[in-house]
């Protein structure tokens, strides 16, 4: 509010809360809009205040690549019920690293030495090599005495130096070790054989769980990594209960065994980085007070190949208060990924399960996680217990397909050059997608790579088997929006049947049988076998709103099943006005809100969806929403639960030259706010991740660089990018259009701890002057100060004009960028007649 005294007047000048109005004149502008900004919020990211600032940056929420520079296609989530053996680290009791000591080699002693190593029952021994006098026979310490402090004796050769803990580590009946172990490559003179062990229970050498990590060496460069948990008795192995295949060592390499205790329950895990892998989980059946461990190394050679240990920790345990885990899921290049924000690994079966580009879809059920990309077999299911992905087969029924399914004879096979050829008349082009089907060792789909001249086509794929004697399909295409409804799964937009949708038995995935020898009101069942019946419309857009309401966005309109479809539910009709303009231009907010764009328009349908939706973006944005071209650019809408508001993504199929303007919606001011992030950053995919730890829980974006990052409130840049952020205030005008108004103070103050910013003032004959040029630019202010926190001193410079503004924008060049402000005070007077030009 302004202020007066005299013939001056103070107009205290605060954040445009109600964002940006692309549809009004700058000589008029609404209260509290801006006519131009970018990267600004109205609640800043220093103490999330009601008083504007920069946005947050983005930082990478995985460290690594999901599959090189493969762009991110999908993120998504997957919640399973928690396991309590899968115990989590608390407490470090033990920290030990053993790589100031020597070369890190390590050894300790051998197999038949254990028992003397048990009078504490909790008990390191560890001695560290300091030479090699070349003798194979083996050089171990023998410990006499477990409450010494030094080697006591040394079978053969030397130097040594001893490390030991006796009884210096408290275990219960629920801890977590952890051992970093390396493994020397093997080559054509150097036998490397060798283990890593860890004892767990009771460590007098009876009743014992043995878990060895092993490198089996040989006369080759290559040595197989193999893994075994035994049950040991009287130092002695009663039984393997489990063993595996690491692969093979070719160069030096590191790794991490891991062992989850939890009373007679092992979960173990490998690997050479977060998160490590799952390998076993064993139940010990002798003893089960796991009062102790020991950890070692057993060799049979002593030579430069053979394994080393770098590291021991020691975690107490404890069971999350959660019963759920969540697993992060990504897919990028085709390869589908899980895990967390340490890491994320391709279970057996990922590699390529997807198309390598474009959009793919998921929806999770019973535990698992289902993959739709619009290729018949790549319809594709993720099991986190086996960590596997598989091709996902109808067990009743089949999964919806819209192919023609005419058979077509092969006519010859060239294994020469691996190929299929095939007959010309099935109108097959470069990309297409074919089946083989009853083929001896050859059934599975193909890709058409080229065609040759006009009598055959040419299917680039390695031949397995010569014998070739089936027929060969044209792929039918899949569903591309999948869902999950009243416990079934939902799937939509095939491209031969876009009005139909799909809808597995109740609690069923696998079962896809419209016509059981007995019917009832959980089978199967699809749009145009059943009563509800297809859409009269195209659907775009699947959204499961509650067990009772599935919200179906068509082209044009917009459509709700109210019910079960198999038990008498009906599609009605929510708008004739609007449609949803594609499978993520929707979200919900936590009130049940349903935000959705079509018809160039951001519309609200309120809980219950019992009412007509409502235009939010209309007279505000309209020239953005109406620019969207729905032919090159996807929608994605994410709804940031801890910023209360709404991300409008829209970013190009394909990667352009410049970065794209995107859109940040506040629910508490009303606002529409302009983005844009590095080109790189996308966002190829976006997700709001709902985690456990509130450290992890983040609006995560996929970009075209591979990586998954976050909005992170604390960054100041995004990722190493200097964030260019500005606010552009309305025009200042005391006098009628035909006088001038002049500035003779300003009085900036800023939030503590922001960073420094700008401030450009602008004069001009009229509104718009001021707020570009003819081109559109901004104009040169002129004058500018850099603000710092706090309250800075005043700017006295006289100013005059028909217009002013007051722009604040920050120094691009500079990554460590967070500015915030409280207010800018503005002493302000009639200057009397325009001057004439």
């Amino acid at each position: 509010m302004p202020t007066t005294k005299g013939n001056k007047q103070v107009v205290e000048l605060t954040f445009p809360f109600n964002g940006l109005n692309e549809n009004i004149s700058t000589r008029r502008p609404i209260e509290d809009t801006t006519p131009d900004a970018l990267n600004v919020r109205p609640y800043d990211p220093i103490d999330n205040r009601k008083r504007g600032g920069q946005r947050p940056g983005t930082d990478k929420y995985v460290a690594a690549q999901l599959n090189g520079n493969n762009a991110i296609q999908r993120i998504d989530q997957l919640t399973v019920a928690f396991d309590p053996a899968l115990v989590e680290a608390d407490e470090l009791l033990l920290d030990e690293d053993f790589t100031g000591y020597v070369d890190g080699r390590l050894e300790t002693v051998s197999s038949g030495d254990w028992e003397d190593w048990g009078d504490t029952g909790s008990i390191i021994a560890i001695v560290f090599q300091t030479g090699d006098d070349g003798d194979s026979s083996g050089e171990f310490l023998t410990v006499t005495d477990s409450t010494d402090t030094a080697s006591q004796s040394v079978a053969s050769g030397g130097p040594y130096a001893a490390s030991k803990y006796a009884g210096g580590v408290t275990l219960g009946d629920v801890y977590v070790i952890r051992i970093n172990v390396s493994l020397a490559a093997g080559s054509s003179n150097i036998n490397s054989d060798g283990a890593i062990i860890l004892r767990v229970g009771n460590v007098d050498d009876s009743d014992q769980y043995n878990i060895q990590i092993s490198l089996d060496g040989t006369a080759s460069a290559d040595n197989p990594l193999a893994y075994a948990v035994s049950e040991i008795d009287n130092n002695s192995i009663t039984a393997t209960l489990a063993n595996g295949s690491l692969g093979t060592s070719t160069t030096p390499w590191v790794g991490m065994l891991e062992v989850r205790v939890s009373g007679n329950t092992l979960s173990i895990y490998f690997g050479t980085s977060e998160p490590l892998t799952f390998l076993t989980t064993v139940t010990m059946t002798k003893h089960v007070s796991n009062t102790g461990f020991m950890v070692g190394l057993d060799s049979t050679t002593i030579q430069s190949a053979r394994p080393t240990m770098s590291r021991v920790r020691v975690w107490s345990g404890v069971s999350p208060a959660s019963l759920r885990t969540t697993k992060l899921i990504g897919v990028a290049g085709g390869t589908i990924l899980a895990g967390n924000a340490d890491g994320m690994t391709t279970p057996t079966g990922g590699s390529s399960a997807l198309i390598t580009s474009g959009r793919v879809d998921s929806a999770s059920a019973l535990q698992r996680t289902y993959f739709v990309d619009g290729i018949l077999n790549n319809y594709s299911v993720y099991d986190p217990v086996a960590d596997t992905v598989s091709t996902w087969l109808a067990t009743s029924g089949a999964l919806p397909t819209g192919g023609t399914g005419v058979a077509n004879a092969i006519t010859a096979v060239d294994t020469g050059t691996s190929t299929f050829t095939v007959a010309e008349s099935l109108s097959l082009s470069d990309g297409d997608y074919i089946e083989i089907r009853g083929s001896t060792g050859n059934d599975g789909s193909y890709t058409v790579a080229s065609t040759n001249g006009t009598t055959n086509i040419v299917v680039d794929q390695t031949i397995q088997d010569s014998t070739v004697d089936g027929n060969l399909h044209i792929a039918g295409a899949a569903c591309r929006i999948i869902t999950n409804y009243r416990g079934r799964i939902v799937m939509s937009a095939l491209e031969t049947d876009p009005h139909n949708w799909f809808m597995s038995a109740v609690n069923a995935p696998l079962d896809w049988d419209y016509f059981p020898a007995t019917t009832n009101q959980t089978q199967a069942v699809a749009g145009n076998n059943s009563d509800a019946g297809k859409l009269g419309d195209i659907i775009t857009a699947l959204i499961p709103y509650s067990d009772d309401l599935l919200i179906m966005g068509g082209d044009h309109t917009i459509w709700v099943l109210r019910g079960d479809p198999a038990a008498g539910g009906v599609i009605d009709n929510i708008s004739y006005q609007t449609g949803i303009s594609g499978p993520d231009a929707w979200a919900f907010d936590p009130d049940g809100n349903l935000y959705f764009l079509g018809a160039n328009t951001l519309w609200i349908l309120a809980a219950g969806a019992q009412s007509q939706p409502v235009p939010i973006s209309r007279d505000r944005l309209d020239t953005f929403l109406s620019n969207i071209n729905y032919n090159t650019d996807r929608v994605r809408l994410v709804w940031d639960r801890d910023q209360h508001g709404l991300h409008i993504f829209v970013t190009p199929t394909s990667k352009g030259a410049s970065a794209p303007k995107h859109f940040w919606y506040c629910k508490r001011t009303n606002g529409f706010w302009p983005m844009s992030y590095p080109n790189d950053q996308g966002p190829t995919a976006a997700f709001t991740f709902d985690a456990d730890d509130p450290d992890d829980r983040a609006v995560l974006i996929g970009t075209w660089d591979g990586y998954i990052r976050y909005l992170n409130e604390a960054a100041t840049d995004d990722d190493g990018t200097a964030i260019n952020s500005y606010v552009t205030f309305a025009p200042m005008m005391l006098s009628t259009d035909e006088g001038e108004s002049k500035i003779t103070k300003i009085t900036p103050i800023m939030a503590t701890g922001s960073s420094p910013v700008r401030l450009e003032v602008y004069a001009g004959e009229t509104a718009e002057d001021v707020t570009s040029d003819a081109s559109g630019a901004t104009p040169s202010p002129t004058i500018s100060q850099t603000l710092t926190a706090g309250r800075n001193s005043p700017m006295l410079q006289r100013i005059r004009g028909g217009a002013v503004v007051v722009r604040l924008e920050n120094d691009s060049a500079t990554t460590t960028f967070r500015w915030a402000m409280e207010s800018i005070a503005v002493a302000m007077s009639p200057a009397g007649q325009r001057r004439q030009h």
